[in-house]
């Protein structure tokens, strides 16, 4: 049987799972594999950790050779010729040409993609190909998106296309990652969001960890933390803002949000509808269909190993 050797590469971890060629689900008996990375990692650290996690399931499948190894990265690409402009968990890869270095020890096709079009094609292959324009959101550490229009992923002239993150929601406003004020990402990424709930909690003299995570925060939320509750429910309407823009730019068919924070959507749910609404024409509003993501994390590897089996998707795998 052949398989696709998948690889998520994030600010915390390194992902690793085999996929079914035919069917690119998980192999049954083969668990997701992972390794903690940080941003004090070198480019070496980060490569051995890759290979180590690719050859540890190569060792497994009886030292088969995989079809293909995908990566999902979450950074900015050059399609050109993968070389990565910009990665902001692991800025030791900034300028450096993974793809080509990993692809050194393997014998077989390799494909690096950025985290957020990994998930949307990932999603993408769940529906009728005719579905168009499709797009997918993450909402995690950061914000990131993908579009597909006619089958084909928009990645602008050099891949960089579509960073929804990045788009300015208010300003001046607070201080992105990125290093501007105001960006969609800076009110509704994670690591704002637990900026803002800590400040908020502070203010009032409320205990709290600087260590809380979204999931404790959406917890609370749920049982009634008033900071916790206004916390989500300003994140809608700002999310409700943003993507508001988008269905005005590209009336697509289908949003499908993904990421850790899309878990809470039933938390900032009624603003962020109320807020898309009143940001887009009415009849791209009544066009779209806004779903949640059943399953995120694997559709980022599904995406990534997806370019193997479709043609037209061919310019994003190294022979």
């Amino acid at each position: 049987m052949e398989y696709y050797v998948a690889l998520d590469v994030g600010g915390n971890s390194i992902k690793a799972a085999a996929l079914n060629a035919g069917t690119l689900k998980p192999l049954e008996g083969l668990d997701i594999m992972y390794e903690k990375v940080s941003n004090t990692f070198t480019y070496s650290k980060i490569t051995t950790v890759m290979n180590y996690l690719a050859d540890q399931i190569i060792t497994r499948l009886d030292s088969r050779p995989p079809s293909g190894i995908g990566i999902s990265l979450a950074g900015l690409i050059d399609n050109r010729d993968f070389t990565i402009a910009q990665s902001p968990n692991l800025p030791a890869l900034n300028g450096k040409n993974l793809l080509r270095d990993i692809s050194e020890n393997y014998q077989c096709p390799m494909s690096m993609l950025n985290d957020a079009l990994s998930f949307t094609l990932g999603e993408y292959a769940r529906y009728d190909r005719r579905t168009s324009p499709f797009i997918g959101i993450t909402l995690g550490t950061g914000i990131g998106g993908g579009v597909i229009i006619d089958q084909k992923p928009f990645i602008g002239y050099r891949g960089y296309g579509f960073e929804v993150g990045h788009m300015n929601i208010e300003s001046p406003g607070p201080v992105c990652s990125c290093g501007r004020s105001g960006c969609l990402e800076a009110f509704c990424g994670g690591f704002s969001l637990k900026r803002f709930y800590i400040a908020e909690c502070l203010e009032k003299g409320i205990p709290v960890s600087e260590d809380i995570e979204i999931s404790k925060i959406a917890e609370l939320a749920g049982k009634n933390d008033t900071a916790a509750t206004d916390l989500f429910h300003r994140m809608g309407r700002y999310l409700g803002r943003g993507i508001g823009s988008v269905l005005n730019l590209f009336n697509p068919q289908v949003i499908v949000l993904g990421g850790k924070i899309s878990k809470s959507f039933d938390l900032f749910k009624k603003p962020f509808f109320e807020e898309l609404e009143i940001h887009s024409y009415s009849a791209t509003f009544n066009d779209v269909t806004v779903e949640v993501s059943a399953d995120s994390d694997l559709r980022h590897f599904t995406g990534c190993c997806l370019v193997f089996k479709r043609k037209e998707l061919d310019n994003f795998v190294l022979y």
